[in-house]
């Protein structure tokens, strides 16, 4: 059988990418800027909301752009799983560009970045807020100068294009089928065995031909040779004070939780494993509902806290006595 040349392989795994979301509708956007310090759910909801389309641009550096979203799902979807899709104009990779936290019905719902573009809509009516965080882009390697991440706080440019909001039908056995292929994919530019990595290209071959699910579907019940159990498990490493303000780092955590929570109602047999109490005391105190939440996964064994010093400190600056206290308050607070 004649081979399929690996950019052909890539071509096919975006092709089958985009054929997972179906018919689009839009939804519609107003926006209230924040400049400074962030403010609450309850103060941004009164705000004054101002027309905003797709293509705008929005965000100054550090800055808070509230976007509410509505709209209605087409009466023909009815029944077909929907999602809202956004692109808020990311640049590089999460944390170092544009995210959102999703409020709805007055809750922290889930976070939304480069690697998290929709939200599930399970009613015909759409009226949720995006908490958009406008996180500069920051240079810590290379040539290029780096600029003042406090000096940035003054500029009033903004950083981002708004790309896309919109509804989507989301092909639930089409989004398996891409996700099959892509494990497949990346595994077979991973593999240095070379006869698994030759049966692995071989399966993507004959589907790229075929278009036959058996041939993934036999490539991926196919049992390792190797030795090794390896165990996947979340993980969020989450600096608390490196290139954000603590505050962005605050943010941030509630972006990433309630994903993480929101990942396990998904996926039931997901884990998560968390560090750091100092992050777990931020959400208790600004965050209780996913602070809550947290508490009821950690009790079904599905949130694993680990670690005990307070935060992941530096451990060559610090004194004796400073590391000891980190471990007596992260083993106090857990």
């Amino acid at each position: 059988m004649e081979t399929v040349a690996a950019a052909d392989l890539e071509t096919k795994l975006q092709q089958l990418l985009e054929a997972v979301d179906r018919e689009r509708a839009p939804l519609e956007l107003t926006a209230y800027v924040v400049r400074g310090e962030p403010i609450t759910f309850g103060d941004a909801a009164r705000g004054d909301y101002r027309a905003f389309h797709v293509g705008d641009k929005w965000g100054p550096p550090w800055s808070t752009t509230w976007f509410r979203v509505r709209g209605d799902v087409p009466r023909d979807w009815a029944g077909k799983n929907v999602v809202a899709y956004f692109d808020l104009g990311f640049k590089g990779h999460p944390g170092f560009t544009c995210e959102a936290l999703a409020w709805r019905d007055g809750r922290p719902w889930r976070g939304v970045d480069p690697r998290h573009r929709w939200l599930p809509i399970a009613s015909p009516e759409v009226d949720f807020y995006l908490e958009a965080s406008a996180i500069p882009t920051a240079v810590v390697s290379g040539p290029a100068e780096a600029p003042s991440m406090i000096a940035l706080r003054e500029s009033g440019d903004p950083t981002f294009e708004f790309r896309a909001a919109e509804l989507r039908i989301q092909d639930a056995a089409a989004r398996k089928l891409a996700l099959d292929y892509r494990v497949l994919y990346e595994l077979a530019m991973a593999l240095t065995d070379e006869e698994r990595r030759a049966q692995v290209l071989d399966a993507l071959n004959r589907f790229a031909r075929s278009n036959d699910p058996a041939s993934l579907a036999k490539a991926l019940a196919q049992p390792s040779t190797s030795s090794h159990v390896i165990t996947a498990v979340g993980h969020a490493h989450i600096d608390t004070a490196w290139l954000w303000p603590l505050r962005e780092t605050r943010r941030k955590c509630a972006r990433t939780f309630s994903t993480a929570l929101a990942l396990m109602d998904e996926f039931p047999d997901y884990r998560f494993a968390c560090s750091q109490p100092a992050q777990y005391a931020w959400m208790k105190e600004s965050y209780p509902d996913i602070f809550e939440g947290i508490r009821r996964r950690v009790a079904a064994g599905q949130w694993e806290p680990v670690g005990s010093m307070w935060v992941e400190a530096d451990c060559n600056l610090p004194s004796g006595e400073a590391l000891v206290r980190q471990f007596l308050h992260g083993k106090r607070f857990f």
